[in-house]
């Protein structure tokens, strides 16, 4: 990874699913890769820990798939959308983690036009952990809805 990091410097979409980014591709990446746009962290690691310090290094992301991410919780869901602020495409699907706080986060970002939500592994909604209160905080975030 720290290759394509180094040798990719033009790269605007790039997809780890199931990777674990390390310390050192982050640092890499926030050197290398000033135009990513769209970065897939779909069903990587768990709590995401590993992968703050890339996330901090990707502050001109417009597309952030998190898909997947079965155990992140709800505050870091929260902390990733208030620095990633320019975020237009945001994947959530599958998230547990996922309440009505996070949600009311991101109906701040005033620039998302696609967000993603839902349960892709066919539990149906009754383990979802947010309400109609996060729901309508999305909706009434985003006026052009």
């Amino acid at each position: 990874m720290l290759l394509l990091a180094r040798r990719c410097s033009s790269l605007v979409v790039l997809q780890l699913d199931s990777c674990d980014p390390t310390d050192d591709f982050a640092r890499t990446v926030s050197e290398n890769l000033c135009r990513l746009r769209h970065l897939g962290l779909g069903e990587g690691p768990s709590d995401l820990t590993d992968a703050g310090a890339l996330l901090r290094a990707c502050t001109n992301l417009t597309g952030l798939d998190l898909g997947g991410h079965y155990q992140l919780s709800d505050g870091t869901i929260t902390t990733l959308v208030s620095q990633l602020t320019a975020l237009e495409f945001l994947d959530v699907t599958d998230l547990d983690g996922l309440r009505d706080s996070a949600l009311i986060a991101i109906g701040q970002l005033r620039r998302l036009h696609t967000l993603r939500i839902g349960d892709e592994r066919g539990y149906g909604g009754d383990q979802w952990g947010f309400t109609d209160v996060g729901l309508t905080a999305v909706a009434v975030g985003w006026p052009a809805l």
